[in-house]
């Protein structure tokens, strides 16, 4: 089977959970999602995207933007990640100065809003071929 198909088969089976408050971002960033291939899960909060990742063992990435009201995006990476260690987290955010909001959390990867698709479909590429890819507590061996 030629590279190309073989990575067009693994997209159709990898599920990204996406999490955003904005249902605007939320709901376009899913279309990206599906438009190349994966299955998009969308929550608009942590707290139902802790409820998701807990009745679903099929997510294979946590896409979550990181200023959000109620619990963070740290926040919830922190909580996933205790759940699921090795569970791919990419954060997104329109803010610069994020770094109060993280805690102990790094964030990273994240992508910049507004972001272009290729630049979305590069960094999960990225991460699903890194599971547990960085972003541990700091001073987390």
């Amino acid at each position: 089977m030629p590279v190309a198909a073989r990575k067009e088969q693994t997209k159709a089976k990898t599920t990204v959970l996406v999490v955003d408050d904005d249902e605007a971002v939320r709901v376009t960033t899913a279309m990206i999602l599906e438009d190349m291939g994966y299955t998009a899960i969308e929550c608009g909060t942590g707290e139902a995207a802790l409820k998701r990742l807990r009745d679903c063992s099929g997510i294979d990435l946590l896409l979550t933007d990181v200023v959000m009201p109620g619990m963070n995006g740290a926040e919830l990476a922190r909580q996933a990640r205790a759940m699921r260690a090795s569970l791919p987290i990419v954060f997104f955010s329109g803010y610069t100065d994020l770094e109060r909001l993280a805690g102990d959390v790094i964030l990273r990867p994240i992508i910049r809003k507004p972001f272009r698709a290729r630049e979305l479909a590069a960094q999960i590429e990225a991460s699903l071929a890194t599971p547990g890819n960085g972003n541990k507590p700091r001073g987390a061996a």
